[in-house]
């Protein structure tokens, strides 16, 4: 089996040779696999042989041609939205659907929040006083 998937990943036109196909059917039906996942296994392999195909031949390309491409790509597959992107969204959403009534700004985001200075204490702490008082 290891001979005929090194074959299949040699093979440039992705099709199976004749002596790929018997020694696949020879382990298919030797097999304790469900033939289900058997041809999942086998759609894997040739699936990563053409991905590394295209792999290669991309980094052949010149430098322009590739940043080419990644701005093609990019404009084919949507990048993932943050984090912030996606609360936003919901936090939208629970106020659509009237779960919200608004969005209270974080902490962080009020500028009273940094202006906040602790006020310093001198003596004993509060807790040992109520300690001392409870005996």
């Amino acid at each position: 089996m290891k001979a005929a998937k090194e074959e299949m990943i040699a093979n440039d036109s992705g099709r199976l040779t004749p002596s790929e196909l018997a020694s696949l059917k020879k382990d298919f039906e030797q097999s304790t696999e469900y033939p289900r996942e058997q041809v999942k296994r086998m759609r894997g392999i040739k699936m990563s042989a053409t991905l590394d195909r295209i792999i290669e031949e991309v980094r052949a390309l010149p430098l322009a041609e590739q940043k080419a491409l990644r701005e093609k790509l990019n404009d084919i597959v949507p990048s993932s939205p943050t984090e912030d992107e996606l609360e936003d969204a919901f936090e939208r959403e629970m106020i659509a659907e009237g779960v919200l009534g608004e969005v209270a700004p974080l902490p962080n985001d009020d500028p009273e929040f940094y202006a906040y200075r602790p006020v310093t204490v001198t003596g004993q702490p509060i807790s040992e006083m109520i300690i001392e008082e409870r005996r």
